[in-house]
């Protein structure tokens, strides 16, 4: 069931199958974020001479997808909570881009795998896909038009259900990893709703400003900024600042943050339906690390999600990289293939 339709069962219907089958979707929705932000990622090069806010720039997102990992794991957790088991390695989880994403979120918005300059220099299209992704005046929106909610009120209602129904929740199933502290064991409903406030807190789902204290405005810090805004930065090539002199307080006219050079970007194009053959050997590797997912949570197994971890920062980024930068050519212009996402069927 998607979310569009879970969101129209009546309240009082809303057990722990609801909770299920809407952790489900969440956690699907949360994955299909992080193809599209880490080919952003690798497209940007690093090395010797690379500009140190171009370094920054690559730092930035890569952890807007370690959040977005984070998002995920607590959504499996809290899944686990219930006695559910996560459904991760299969066709069927995990997106094939160019699309919309999961759930009827953000009906007409189509999301591919690019770089984050796409096929030439300067295009900013990608960054600005990723905001509207992220955007806090509509966050994840369904069409108000069709009486569909934000994922903010999914997630909200999704908290208010752990309430109306208060399960037992088991530990057993769920993970942990070192390297990623704020991924807890939900032992209580309170856990549950701290875990869903945080999810809303960093990205998806909220509407909240970029200030710490609503009194003094005091900007938030770089690294705790939503990721909307942290978006908006390299889109608008300027940070974040105090602005009086428009409504919302704030504005990205701040000291600049420039958009990359052609030379410190590997151009990838965006992958077309079906993918490449070339990415074969990458997709190995992220048909792995969906296993290792999978099995981690269905076996209560937490080495497993530090092996889809290291599995992720090792085998798959090195499989992405070579392949950027083999440099295979997609056309007449400067667009290279790059990794395309396929699951591969065991």
């Amino acid at each position: 069931m998607s979310i569009q339709g879970l969101m129209k069962v009546p309240a009082e219907e809303r057990d722990v199958q609801w909770l299920a089958y809407s952790l489900q979707e969440a956690i699907q929705l949360e994955w299909a974020t992080i193809p599209p932000y880490l080919c952003a990622c690798w497209s940007i090069k690093t090395g010797v001479g690379i500009p140190p806010l171009t370094v920054e720039m690559r730092s930035t997102i890569q952890s807007i997808v370690i959040q977005e990992m984070l998002h995920m794991g607590l959504a499996c957790n809290m899944l686990a909570s219930i006695g559910g088991s996560p459904n991760i390695c299969s066709e069927n989880f995990t997106p094939k881009y160019p699309c919309e994403l999961p759930g009827h979120v953000h009906e007409g918005l189509v999301i591919g795998l690019a770089g984050l300059s796409r096929d030439e220099p300067g295009n900013k299209d990608q960054v600005y896909k990723f905001m509207q992704i992220e955007s806090p005046e509509d966050p994840l929106a369904f069409r108000n038009d069709e009486g569909f909610c934000t994922i903010g009120e999914f997630y909200e209602d999704v908290s208010l259900v752990f309430d109306q129904v208060n399960p037992k929740l088991e530990p057993n199933q769920q993970l942990t990893n070192d390297l990623m502290s704020d991924l807890v064991i939900v032992r209580s409903v309170a856990d549950a709703k701290a875990s869903i406030d945080l999810i809303k807190r960093q990205g998806e789902g909220t509407s909240s400003s970029p200030f710490v204290d609503g009194n003094t405005r005091e900007i938030a810090p770089a690294h705790e900024l939503a990721h909307y805004y942290r978006f908006g930065e390299i889109h608008a090539e300027r940070r974040l600042q105090l602005d009086l002199t428009v409504p919302t307080g704030w504005s990205f006219t701040g000291d600049c943050f420039p958009f990359p050079d052609a030379k410190d970007l590997f151009l990838m194009a965006e992958v077309p339906p079906g993918g490449y053959p070339e990415s074969d050997e990458f997709d190995l590797a992220y048909t792995k690390v969906l296993r290792l997912l999978h099995d981690g949570w269905a076996q209560g197994d937490g080495s497993k999600l530090g092996d889809a971890i290291q599995t992720m920062d090792g085998d798959l980024t090195s499989a992405a990289i070579a392949l950027l930068k083999a440099g295979i050519r997609t056309g007449s212009n400067q667009a290279i293939k790059g990794p395309d996402f396929r699951f591969l069927q065991p």
